[in-house]
């Protein structure tokens, strides 16, 4: 009976003498079978394999270190709490949020690109990291990667805080735009969100402007709405615990912010501070060889080293002005051409995007062009992997530089004809768009093409998508795709009416029923 117990409850060799000698050598050669087994080394699994920064930087989601892995996966588990956030009040949740993940206040930058993708979460989170993020104790210590992240993850939730940007314009001016500080991608990452906040901006002035005339007009009208009124200010103040509301000064603050982030970015004030660097160097050492040459020359000696001392200090401020004047006239090649010069795909089709809007800004049309033309140079070499919506991105963000749109325009067109059937609404906006700045017919071939892949995607479009393809029909010449979109509001028209002339199923349903 024990041995029973010891065979089934534990090893096979803790039996009794009933087992024999051969099963328990039996046993030692499955024992060191097995441990054969488990010695062979084990092939490494790709996700423990090292990734580069650059394809990082590709990653919108991905973390910077295993702090940031644990930050992500935190955020990914807090989308099932979010009816605590929400019934918790004002600060209940963001303290919550901070007591289950202390490492949270340490890594803001992190923090906000993993909860970037996250639609359930409110924006006072955002604003709470994003304060964390401008202090300057924190900021002063941020990586130009760590910032252009935190950046971009608040330009993809819509979000203008005025405090980061002021600090991230401060950064800027002092972190160095070499290619270990700031990669490519980064930088491609970096100019893309502030292409957002600066359309962001732009529709936020808009709206004021619009707010305001209405209010005039109210002020003119007769004061019997007071019931109106007191409605519309609840939905309002209702809607300003969700949205973001600025002032003038804020505005102010935010325009203010975005400009001295993009001078840091294109390289105006770090080539003054260079220069300004190299005048102060030269003037150290004019000052160490004066007394070694009093000390050497006297009398007449003397005298020549001074008039040609002085001769050489004329020919100096004249070159330092013939500069100035050249860079006046012509932007400066910079760095961050070079980092341009070495995008991949990707990282060319963001900047190009970016820096074609940036061109709208008032005072940097010329840095943004000669930026863009730096990051064209890509085109060529990876105009093979570029997929369908990748070309049409890029034509349409080349199609609004005139420098460049006349020598790349030809081989995008080239490389989108076999590709086109593979646009989506957003790529089919795009191509028309870049149709439309090309001066391009509708009676093109190519332009037929294009106009009949649009027509089969409108079924698959949203309203947006719908509101879009029509504007760009009507902004060019394109017969088919507007005679199809005529088509496609006629047939909802003819539905809605017949959906209100057919009664509801409910009274079918009782006038087919029975009486009893």
């Amino acid at each position: 009976m024990g041995g029973s117990l010891f065979r089934t409850g534990s090893r096979r060799h803790f039996s009794s003498s009933s087992s024999s000698s051969s099963s328990s050598s039996r046993w030692k050669k499955c024992r060191r079978t097995d441990i054969c087994r488990s010695s062979k080394p084990q092939k490494a699994s790709p996700l423990q394999q090292p990734v580069s920064p650059e394809t990082l930087a590709g990653i919108p989601w991905a973390p910077l270190s295993r702090d940031g892995s644990s930050s992500s996966s935190g955020a990914l588990r807090l989308k099932h709490l979010d009816q605590v956030y929400c019934e918790g009040g004002d600060g209940v949740g963001v303290d919550v949020f901070l007591a289950l993940f202390p490492p949270f206040s340490e890594l803001p930058a992190a923090v906000l690109q993993a909860l970037a993708g996250l639609e359930c979460l409110d924006t006072r989170l955002f604003c709470l990291l994003a304060d964390r993020l401008a202090v300057p104790e924190v900021m002063k210590d941020c990586r130009f990667f760590q910032l252009a992240l935190a950046l971009n993850a608040l330009a993809a939730a819509r979000l203008l805080h005025p405090c980061l940007l002021s600090a991230a314009g401060d950064r800027l001016e002092t972190i160095p735009l070499d290619p270990v500080q700031a990669n490519p991608q980064s930088v491609a990452l970096l100019l893309n969100s502030l292409a957002r906040f600066h359309e962001e901006e732009m529709s936020l002035r808009r709206k004021q402007q619009q707010q305001q005339q209405e209010q005039q007009q109210q002020q003119q009208q007769e004061q019997q709405q007071q019931q109106q009124e007191q409605q519309q200010q609840l939905q309002q103040e209702q809607q300003q615990q969700q949205q973001q509301v600025f002032t003038a000064s804020d505005l102010e603050i935010i325009r203010q912010s975005i400009d001295k982030c993009l001078n840091s970015m294109l390289g105006w004030t770090r080539q003054q501070q260079q220069q300004q660097q190299q005048q102060q160097q030269q003037e150290q050492q004019e000052q160490q060889q004066q007394p070694q040459q009093q000390e050497q020359g006297s009398g007449a000696g003397h005298a020549e080293q001074q008039k040609t001392q002085q001769q050489h200090q004329q020919q100096q401020q004249q070159e330092q002005q013939q500069q100035e004047q050249q860079q006046q006239q012509q932007p400066p090649a910079l760095l961050l051409q070079q980092l341009l010069q070495q995008t991949d795909a990707r990282g060319c089709c963001l900047a190009l995007a970016a820096l074609s809007r940036l061109q709208r800004r008032g005072g940097f049309a010329a840095a943004a062009a000669a930026a863009a033309a730096a990051a064209a140079t890509q085109v060529p070499i990876h105009l093979k992997k570029l997929t369908a919506q990748q070309t049409a991105t890029l034509l349409h963000s080349i199609s609004k530089f005139p420098q460049l749109a006349p020598s790349l325009s030809g081989e995008l067109l080239v490389h989108l004809r076999p590709r086109i059937k593979h646009l989506d609404p957003p790529g089919c906006v795009s191509a028309l768009s870049a149709f439309r700045h090309l001066r391009l017919n509708g009676d093109d071939p190519l332009s037929v093409e294009l106009q009949k892949q649009a027509a089969s995607q409108i079924h698959f479009a949203d309203w947006h998508g719908l509101h879009a393809l029509a504007s760009a029909a009507r902004g060019g010449d394109f017969p088919l795709l507007l005679h199809a979109l005529q088509q496609q509001l006629q047939q909802e028209q003819q539905l809605q009416q017949e959906q209100q002339q057919q009664p509801s199923p409910a009274l079918q349903q009782f006038r087919t029923s029975p009486r009893v």
